[in-house]
């Protein structure tokens, strides 16, 4: 097997992943499980090429990116697949049964969360300062 065996799974893998995730919009299938199989296959082919690690969003990319995934359900549309992905990294394996675009309300909730604490320490620490 040689690198471009791999290109040609992780193009594969790709697809597939796309059409799973457009079976789990139809509510008829918890496709869910598959879809972060998928994902977690497609990010190791990525590793294993050689392929750059991306690094971890600045701290408004999920709040972003979680806005992107709800407008695409809102639209009737299928989320980027890297989005979804970004959603797993700053939340977490999502559980059985929640849908993406509940996985995305949770992480806008979080992100809003850590927000919230940040400008609460803050603010505590321009009190203890005067």
């Amino acid at each position: 097997m040689d690198a471009s065996d791999l290109k040609f799974g992780l193009e594969l893998l790709m697809r597939v992943e796309e059409i799973v995730a457009r079976a789990e919009q139809s509510e008829t299938i918890d496709a869910s499980q598959l879809t972060q199989a998928l994902s977690v296959a497609r990010t190791s082919l990525l590793f294993i090429l050689g392929a750059p690690v991306v690094p971890p969003p600045p701290s408004m990319d999920p709040m972003k990116t979680a806005l992107r995934v709800l407008t695409a359900f809102a639209e009737k549309s299928v989320p980027e697949p890297a989005d979804l992905e970004i959603l797993v990294r700053v939340c977490g394996p999502r559980p059985a049964g929640i849908a993406w675009d509940e996985f995305a309300c949770e992480t806008l909730q979080e992100v809003l969360k850590d927000r919230a604490a940040a400008r609460q320490t803050m603010a505590a620490g321009a009190t203890i300062a005067r």
